[in-house]
């Protein structure tokens, strides 16, 4: 009977068996590539299975993904403008559903590639999931041009004067090259180095860091710009030795070589300056190495290390007008300082991807500060406290750093994802700080009464501590969906152990107990939460809920019993990304986070380093919590290549931080300034900003247009003297700019309106208004292939600065070049701020003041320069 059984049993499964594999779907991967190694995104892929054919594209890193194909024998075939194409038959192996297919490698077709340029129309402008791309072809300038010239005339992007880059009014902090890490990845140092000819495409890209390529979970982003090379050109040996001389004994030298070979890549530069200032001189000194190479198969290594040196001075004014309950105070300040510092820094990553189901990455780096601060100061107080205030203080830190950090993915099979992340940083930190103080007494005519003298030396010791542990869990539901399930938790130790002694001649030094204190605190935090991801080709979103409790406790000196409390958060997540086309599209989402309390803010001790306002912390503190909503509305129009962006943006926050400001009398019965910490509610900030890029043709020109501007309301809560008021705040930004570039002359102009509107409900009220216009105009006439002119002449007019002299300054910078040896040497001549009249004024608010600053720098320089450059490319 049982061998009967059996063998029914075995027919049956048999039967079942192959009807299963009859009706099983199969998924393959791979990814598309020509002979460099570049990822060819959108190459045509066509799977032939029988009388059928399935058509599928290549991504933006060369790779696709087809799931759910019917049978387990079919033909591939793949074909992109200006390659061979590509065609192979592949049978997927018994007993596997899923296959992951060798690199498919494209030859380039010379023989057809000039009918591809000739035939093929590119749109400038393309914008696609979390990118914008511009075609390079399309804003081509001269073939010597660097790629930042190329950029400055982008829509929607601007480079300043000082090469820093932004995109939607949002800085572009990290560079890469065909998708990968590009040495240091400084936007600023490279984009003056790299020529525009090339590359291909210029893209702007939200992101999100190398493990949401592997877990799909996008979170926090920064704006990279990646750079798309020609076939061939992504190798090169480049780099420069440049000295300069000028007027205030300036002078100045820098070199730096870098070897580029796909992945592997070796820098080495260092940088000289010195020139002398208003008060004294400024130095610096720098120089470091980078490395970067695949090590093995599949296994990256980079590492860079970098020393600065710098030294410098300054002198400041600051004004600043505070409200409280019973007056004002007006605290007119002028000082002189002088710092120097030190500092080594070494990084390390190291990534492996041993198959496409594992991902590995470790990092490290470790740092080590060393600085000295010197600063004279005289405060002169008016309003309802009359006093003035000398300091001089000498301090010394020293501040190591270690952090490491280890991410593994893997792939438990096609329906599951498990990442795990480990966390650690260590950072001591010794202090010591000498301040010597004389405060003089005033009566309510302005009388000299008394004063008082009160020298200390400040030591202290800290060490904070901080490990992370997180695990994420995904499921892949469909094609398009996606569960995940996180759990993140973070805690931080902090110990500061902080020794006020009074200076005494000839005696010596005497502990202050009462201005000294140990203290040891923790904050834990953990989060869970659970998201639902859906990614469609128009359409990404993801849905959930995250759970927040953070804990904290303390132990501090003079107190027998532990300090601890703690809060708990329950939010929504939300994202939400919506293409209909490659000409639009939208953006929503909504982000919150806890923000603990600094350790300063904690410490139940009192800050006496500057006696006017003396600041005490309060370890009963809770954690803040932070609620933001962040959406943004893009347009192109290729065809005219216009670009239209809005942005609204909304945050409020929860248990918020906020200093509280008490007038008491001191201990000679006058009165004085005590800052404490407390929570409260009540803050909001909303913002707004546009932007609409217009090309005019005139004739066979184009005048390059852009109008943009910015509007932002703010009511932040303020207390003076235990009592809850608010700051209202209106800051407005319009600004309109035109650019024309010919063969032998460039120009760009800028109107730029701001005001910012400040008004304090506290008391008898407290107002600001300022307000700026700035005309500036810069240009370029190329006289010849290999000489150049530039002038950039502005005006600025001032509105409401009252307490601070200012004036409307007319700048004028003029510079002329001279290129020799096909564009490798140029030597030039500069003259800054000839008539001597920049302005280095600022306002900003601090809790219930409103604080304006003026700093005193030479200007107006004559400099000269040589530098000689080497551009070779595609040579390896």
């Amino acid at each position: 009977m049982l061998p009967k059984f059996f063998c029914l049993f075995m027919l049956i499964f048999s039967l079942a068996f192959n009807m299963v594999r009859a009706q099983s779907s199969y998924n393959i991967k791979g990814n598309i590539t020509d002979s460099t190694t570049t990822p060819l995104e959108g190459a045509n892929i066509r799977l032939v299975l029988g009388t059928d054919t399935l058509k599928f594209t290549s991504n933006n890193k060369g790779e696709f993904t087809i799931n759910g194909i019917k049978r387990p024998a079919f033909q591939i075939m793949v074909s992109y403008l200006g390659y061979f194409d590509f065609a192979k038959n592949i049978t997927i192996p018994d007993n596997n559903t899923e296959l992951t297919l060798p690199a498919i490698v494209l030859q380039v077709d010379t023989s057809n590639l000039n009918e591809v340029v000739i035939k093929s129309k590119t749109r400038p402008i393309v914008l696609k999931k979390d990118t914008i791309e511009y075609n390079v072809g399309s804003y081509r300038g001269s073939n010597e041009e660097m790629i930042q010239e190329l950029l400055k005339r982008l829509p929607g992007l601007r480079v300043d004067k000082d090469g820093n880059l932004t995109s939607g009014g949002k800085p572009v902090t990290k560079l890469r090259i065909n998708g990968r890490d590009f040495f240091t990845g400084n936007v600023k140092e490279f984009i003056k180095q790299l020529p525009a000819g090339i590359f291909t495409k210029v893209q702007i890209v939200n992101d999100y860091g190398r493990d949401a390529d592997f877990t799909g979970i996008k979170k926090d982003y920064t704006q990279t710009l990646n750079l798309v090379t020609k076939p061939g050109m992504d190798n090169g040996v480049f780099g420069s030795l440049s000295a300069s001389a000028g007027t205030n004994r300036q002078l100045g030298g820098g070199i730096g070589a870098n070897y580029w070979k796909a992945m592997k890549q070796l820098s080495a530069s260092g940088e000289v300056r010195t020139m002398k200032n208003a008060v004294g001189s400024n130095n610096y000194k720098s120089w470091g190495l980078t490395f970067g190479n695949d090590i093995a198969k599949k296994l990256n290594l980079s590492s860079s290390y970098r020393y600065n040196n710098s030294s410098g001075s300054a002198q400041n004014n600051t004004y600043s007008e505070s409200i409280s309950s019973i007056g004002k105070i007006n605290n007119d300040v002028n000082s002189i300082m002088a710092n120097s510092s030190s500092q080594h820094n070494f990084s390390t990553n190291l990534t492996y991807n041993p198959d496409k189901k594992t991902y590995i990455n470790f990092g490290a780096n470790l740092s080590l500060a060393k600085s000295t601060n010197s600063l004279f100061s005289d405060a002169q107080q008016t309003g309802i406290i009359k006093q003035g205030l000398v300091t001089n203080s000498l301090g010394i830190n020293k501040t190591p750093n270690m952090g490491i950090n280890l991410t593994v993915g893997r792939s438990l099979d096609t329906n599951n994802r498990l990442t795990v992340n480990l966390q650690f940083g260590q950072n001591p930190a010794k202090s010591t700080q000498r301040i010597d103080r004389n405060i003089r007494y005033y009566d309510t005519l302005g009388n000299f009464k008394k004063d008082s003298v009160f020298n200390s030396l400040l030591t202290n010791n800290g060490r904070s501590q901080n490990l992370s542990a997180g695990i994420t869990y995904t499921a892949i539901l469909t094609k398009k969906a996606n569960l995940d399930v996180i759990y993140n938790i973070n805690q931080n130790k902090q110990r500061n152990d902080l020794q006020t002694d009074l200076i005494e001649p000839p005696n010596g030094l005497s502990k202050i107990d009462s201005l000294s204190n140990n203290n040891h605190n923790t904050v834990t935090n953990n989060q869970l939460g659970i998201n639902y991801r859906w990614e469609g080709t128009k359409l990404r979103t993801t849905i959930g809920i995250n759970a927040q409790r953070n804990a904290q406790s303390g132990l501090y000196e003079g107190r027998t019993e532990k300090v601890s409390n703690a809060t708990f958060n329950l939010s929504p997540v939300f994202n939400l990304s919506y293409s209909p086309s490659t000409k639009d599209q939208f953006e929503i989402g909504y982000y919150g986070y806890n923000q603990p309390p600094a350790i300063d803010q904690l410490q139940p001790v009192r800050d006496t380093r500057n006696l006017q306002n003396v600041i005490i912390g309060n370890p009963n503190l809770k954690s803040a919590f932070n609620h933001s909503i962040n959406s943004n509305f893009r347009h192109v129009n290729p065809e005219n290549q216009q670009m239209i962006s809005f942005g609204l943006n909304t945050s409020f926050t929860q248990n918020q931080i906020l200093s509280n400001t008490i007038i008491e009398k001191d201990t000679l019965n006058s009165l004085r300034q005590v800052t404490t910490f407390i929570n409260a509610g009540g803050s909001n900030n909303t913002s707004g900003n546009y932007s609409w890029n217009i090309p005019i043709k005139i004739g066979k020109t184009k005048l390059n247009t852009e109008l943009g501007g910015w509007v932002g309301f703010s009511r932040q809560v303020v207390y003076t003297d235990n009592v809850k008021s608010y700051n209202n705040s209106r800051n407005i930004t319009q600004s309109v700019r035109a650019m024309l570039n010919l063969t032998k002359f460039s120009s760009e102009v800028n109107v730029t309106y701001s005001q910012s509107f400040n008004h304090y409900v506290v008391g008898q009220g407290l107002t600001s208004k300022i307000s700026q216009w700035t005309i500036n105009a810069s240009q370029r006439l190329n006289l010849s292939e290999n000489t150049s002119m530039d002038m950039n002449i502005s005006k600025t007019f001032l509105h409401g600065y009252t307490n601070i002299n200012t004036n409307n300054p007319f700048i004028v910078n003029a510079s002329a070049s001279q290129q020799f040896f096909k564009h490798k040497l140029n030597i030039s001549i500069q003259a800054s701020d000839i008539f001597n009249q920049t302005n280095q004024v600022g306002q900003y608010t601090n809790g219930n003041s409103i604080v304006t600053s003026r700093s005193n720098f030479i200007t107006r320089i004559v400099l000269i320069s040589c530098s000689y450059s080497i551009n070779n490319f595609g040579i390896l």
